[in-house]
């Protein structure tokens, strides 16, 4: 009869050499470890493999989506509502983006016809995108801003927003987390 620490150590061996890989794994295969530069970050590490035969290296398979066409009036335009605009999914909006940069929540609000106000102000070439989703029994418009390769840029591009909006608290987001928010509709003003 074979004993409990024995089977957990099987298991955990063919874990470890099958790379602990899975369709869930952001790794094809290897171990996820924390990183060195930021622990709340995730990297894969490979783990040495010995072989005797060639191994082929298969290109994973990648998902190639369009551009999206900008062509917005919307924040100058005091008629124009979102129902108007082009919206996309989550996956549409930000797919594209790396899942290391960063970008800013702006605000979130309840109400559209307050959303205009607080974007007109906003005068820099950075981009600007609304999600819309209905929670907790509310409309909510939720407003990121910009596209920063650090968490650094993007606390210093909060320095230079507008008065208005700083007061609301605008605060830092990794595209990761935005990325991983599947619910709504994402509208890209800028």
């Amino acid at each position: 009869m074979t004993s409990r620490p024995l089977k957990a150590a099987v298991v955990l061996g063919l874990f470890a050499l099958s790379g602990c890989a899975s369709s869930d794994s952001p790794c094809d295969s290897g171990y996820l470890l924390p990183s060195k530069v930021d622990s709340a970050n995730l990297q894969c590490q490979q783990q040495p493999v010995e072989t005797s035969a060639p191994i082929e290296t298969v290109a994973p398979e990648t998902t190639v989506t369009n551009e999206p066409v900008i062509d917005s009036d919307y924040i100058n335009n005091d008629d124009a509502h979102l129902a108007d605009e082009e919206s996309m999914t989550n996956d549409q909006a930000f797919g594209d983006i790396n899942p290391s940069h960063f970008t800013i929540q702006i605000l979130a609000l309840s109400e559209e016809r307050n959303l205009r106000g607080y974007l007109q102000p906003i005068t820099s070439d950075q981009p600007i995108w609304v999600n819309w989703k209905h929670a907790l029994g509310r409309n909510w418009y939720a407003v990121t801003y910009g596209n920063f390769a650090t968490r650094e840029e993007a606390k210093q591009a909060i320095q230079t927003l507008p008065a208005t909006v700083q007061a609301q608290g605008p605060f830092v987001l990794s595209f990761a987390a935005v990325k991983a928010d599947k619910e709504g509709q994402v509208y890209q003003l800028r």
